[in-house]
């Protein structure tokens, strides 16, 4: 799949390539030395980079092949870019195992945009210069991920991302895959999920399984945890559940009805009472 996204881009400039006649069933090995070595052709007109973005998402006998060149790259003009999201790694670790090895490969891991950042951003989508205050509740609510905060940028007007009294909203594009993904879990699942959601962004799996009133908590959590709606036990907190991002709370939290929202917060305000707390 991928090789042959590449195969697309190299035709175009060397339509005489001899990746052309690239079958699904070529051997990954096979396939990785063709391309070596069309590589070694292009970079004869200058510098060759090779950018793979969402890398984990590759399928595996494509990156079989781009492992197979970017171990053997060493004194070529060639520089391959693998992105990849750090929230959704490749349970098959290719590219760990086999990239390790080389003297050749960086990582750099990329954080989030800083509240400065998100301050100049803000005035460059809409003209209005966000508040130093406002700024950083932006960057507290969205960890300075630079697409949910131009979502939120270009959705909400600069008042409500400066009114400090209100909850900001997860993106409307982020909350529909939320949503989508948590109506597929099954009725207890959702229920741990929503009672999650109203006791915090983190919370005792004890709390969440008592609001939620459930039989059969393990199976829910565990329903819960492979949807990735929640984390089980984040580090420091073993008896603790949370959410993987406080947008995916904040979606979820949003789409609560009044009446399942006040019920809801009814169950812990009662729960809170019997312990005394």
């Amino acid at each position: 799949g991928v090789i042959n996204q590449l195969l697309s881009d190299l035709l175009a400039s060397d339509p005489g390539s001899g990746l052309a006649a690239l079958r699904l069933d070529s051997d990954p090995l096979a396939v990785g030395a063709d391309l070596l070595s069309e590589l070694g052709a292009l970079q004869i007109s200058g510098p060759v980079l090779v950018v793979i973005d969402d890398a984990q998402w590759a399928d595996h006998r494509s990156a079989q092949a781009l492992v197979f060149v970017a171990r053997r790259l060493r004194s070529d003009q060639v520089m391959i870019l693998l992105s990849s999201r750090s929230d959704a790694p490749d349970p098959r670790q290719l590219w760990e195992r086999a990239l390790a090895q080389s003297q050749l490969t960086r990582r750099l891991p990329l954080g989030g945009l800083t509240a400065e950042d998100l301050r100049r951003l803000s005035s460059s989508i809409d003209g209005v210069l966000l508040s130093p205050a406002a700024s950083r509740r932006l960057h507290e609510h969205t960890g300075g991920h630079p697409l949910y905060a131009r979502a939120l940028l270009e959705e909400l007007p600069a008042e409500a991302l400066m009114e400090a009294s209100s909850a900001l909203p997860a993106p409307h594009s982020m909350s529909f895959l939320v949503l989508v993904r948590l109506a597929k879990l099954s009725p207890p699942a959702q229920d741990l999920v929503l009672a999650a959601a109203v006791l915090g962004s983190r919370c005792a799996l004890s709390d969440a399984v008592r609001v939620a009133e459930l039989a059969n908590p393990v199976a829910a959590l565990d329903e819960a945890v492979r949807a990735g709606m929640l984390i089980n036990g984040p580090p420091g907190h073993p008896r603790d559940v949370a959410f993987p991002h406080v947008l995916v709370r904040a979606a979820i939290y949003a789409d609560l009805s009044p009446a399942r929202r006040h019920a809801l917060h009814r169950q812990v305000a009662h729960m809170r009472g019997q312990l005394g707390t």
